[in-house]
């Protein structure tokens, strides 16, 4: 840890070697950004030379949302003239998904309202719950 260590204080940082390429460098500039689940397991040493900011998870409204708006942007990036963006209780099927999961979701579903005729969104198109196998089929 002692590298790390003289990486975080600027003042030693300036004379920072890398010992695969033999070459010294200044790091002293570098902004170091890192995450944990659980802080109390990170050294004090080391954290001390951070700050630290929680970041806790959305509450309901807040994931909501956050689902919205990303149904909104996925529908909006696909490009498809005259597609109307669905209804808020359709982002609250999704709203439980990471928002990369959401975009997949939106994709898929967008591409089954089109395979119908359809140029809107209905929680038909919603992949089912029939659990994991069921997932992977909408979102691969």
């Amino acid at each position: 840890m002692a590298p790390l260590h003289s990486l975080l204080e600027p003042f030693t940082a300036q004379k920072a070697r890398d010992a695969a390429l033999d070459l010294e460098f200044d790091a002293s500039l570098a902004i170091y950004i890192a995450t944990s689940n659980n802080p109390t397991k990170v050294p004090e040493s080391l954290r001390s030379r951070f700050w630290e900011f929680e970041i806790l998870p959305p509450t309901g409204e807040e994931a909501l949302q956050a689902a919205r708006a990303v149904v909104a942007r996925a529908v909006a990036e696909l490009g498809i003239p005259e597609f109307v963006l669905p209804e808020a209780r359709w982002a609250h099927k999704v709203a439980h998904l990471t928002p990369r999961e959401i975009c997949h979701v939106v994709r898929d579903a967008v591409a089954r309202a089109l395979q119908c005729g359809r140029l809107h969104l209905t929680l038909d198109d919603l992949p089912s719950d029939e659990g994991e196998e069921a997932a992977t089929q909408w979102l691969h």
